[in-house]
């Protein structure tokens, strides 16, 4: 196994570890490889919105421009990272799923990969869970009652 399959297994099998991106990171930029920058620009993001935004009205108002700016970074990034595997290595919690199953991971990265980047099989509740790039793309996903992982740039 190369090094590069290497670190996206460690990442795969360690979902909600910051770590072994944030090293994978540095690895890709000692190579000048924009994807580096990517991935420190996601877990940063993810630490963001996965978190509640501050009630002080200045706090927020940083917060706001902060997330602001990075989505903006992750788009132009997008333009020279490859989206296949920019969909792979983005962690994300799935919405629109009313399923009360415990078996079911509530996480992109740890259903199993399938044969198209953007649709992942829940062993748990037996649907695939579909990765939206766009608002339109989640809301037509949840009129045909499909759970969703949102793009961090929504």
């Amino acid at each position: 196994m190369d090094e590069e399959a290497a670190f996206t297994e460690t990442i795969l099998a360690a979902p909600r570890d910051d770590a072994p991106r944030l090293v994978f990171a540095d690895w890709l930029e000692e190579r000048d490889d924009p994807r580096g920058e990517w991935l420190r620009v996601t877990v940063r993001l993810q630490r963001l919105v996965w978190n509640i935004a501050p009630v002080e009205m200045r706090a927020r108002h940083q917060w706001v421009r902060e997330v602001a700016r990075l989505r903006h970074r992750l788009r132009e990034l997008m333009t020279v990272v490859p989206e296949a595997w920019a969909i792979r290595m983005q962690a994300g919690h799935i919405e629109h799923c009313n399923i009360l199953d415990g078996d079911c991971p509530r996480e992109w990265l740890r259903l199993p990969e399938s044969d198209r980047p953007d649709r992942r099989h829940c062993v748990g509740c037996g649907r695939f869970v579909r990765y939206c790039r766009s608002a339109d793309e989640v809301n037509q996903a949840v009129i045909e009652r499909q759970p969703v992982v949102r793009s961090l740039v929504l």
